[in-house]
């Protein structure tokens, strides 16, 4: 599982800034813009364009600490 999660780690956050192309727009209000006209000119309105990287997201949740669910009781606990 390491393997994978070293992979995700690097991988989910390169693919979703690859999806913006060059330059990678710094500001979120571009980002926004773009991802807004994205959406519109889609007929598909199930259309997501991240999400094949949700599912290697969820995957990578799962497995850091335990799980998402492990971490969160165990931050819980301490607090």
């Amino acid at each position: 599982m390491f393997a994978i999660r070293t992979i995700y780690q690097f991988v989910i956050p390169a693919q979703a800034v690859a999806w913006f192309k060059e330059p990678y727009p710094r500001d979120k209000a571009i980002r926004e813009e773009m991802l807004q006209e994205a959406f519109e000119n889609q007929e598909d309105e199930d259309w997501y364009p991240f999400e094949d990287l949700t599912d290697k997201f969820l995957v990578l949740l799962d497995s850091e600490n335990g799980g998402f669910d492990a971490a969160a009781n165990a931050l819980a606990l301490t607090s």
